[in-house]
Formats: C-alpha cells, sequence, structure tokens
C-alpha cells in the first residue's frame, strides 16, 4: 500500500503543496518535523492512504484545530537528520 509507516519522521513536500486548497495550512509547517503516528483511510481509497501526524511535542496536527490533518503520500517527504539530504519516496 504504501512505504511510509506509523513512527516515519517526516516534512512537507514543498513540490506540491501550492496545488491544494491547504495550501496556507501547509505552508506553516514549512521546516516543522513531523513523524506519523497512523496510517488511515479519510478518504475511503485503498490506492491513497492518509497519514495521522504529530509535532515533536506529541500534539497530533490539526487544520482547524479538532479534527487531525489527513496528509496524502504527495504532502510528505521522509525527513533523515538535519544534516542529511531529505529524500522522497520511491
Amino acid at each position: 500500500m504504501t512505504t511510509l509507516k506509523p513512527g516515519t519522521k517526516v516534512i512537507i513536500s514543498e513540490d506540491t503543496i501550492e496545488c491544494t486548497k491547504h495550501e496556507a495550512f501547509l505552508n506553516g509547517l514549512i521546516g516543522k518535523t513531523l513523524e506519523i503516528t497512523e496510517v488511515t483511510n479519510e478518504y475511503k481509497d485503498e490506492k491513497l492512504p492518509t497519514y495521522k501526524c504529530k509535532y515533536e511535542d506529541g500534539l497530533i496536527v490539526t487544520e482547524d484545530g479538532s479534527n487531525y490533518f489527513p496528509f496524502v503520500d504527495a504532502d510528505l517527504k521522509i525527513y533523515t537528520s538535519a544534516n542529511d539530504k531529505i529524500i522522497t519516496k520511491e
């Protein structure tokens, strides 16, 4: 289904955020390291998994303050470390 699993550290993919209605929200996350906590199926499509993520302080990432934001593969890049290059999923 996907290469991203709970526990994977990720950052926002700046290449795709201008194509979404959530552009302002995702721009606010640039530079933050997130961690996937759960693979979900928000859109009820097995080919389009969604991800619940948390900030480094443990709080779940929300756009509206109540429900988690359902990230998709195009939103995220795997984060290796502050000194390493960002690598994309294959």
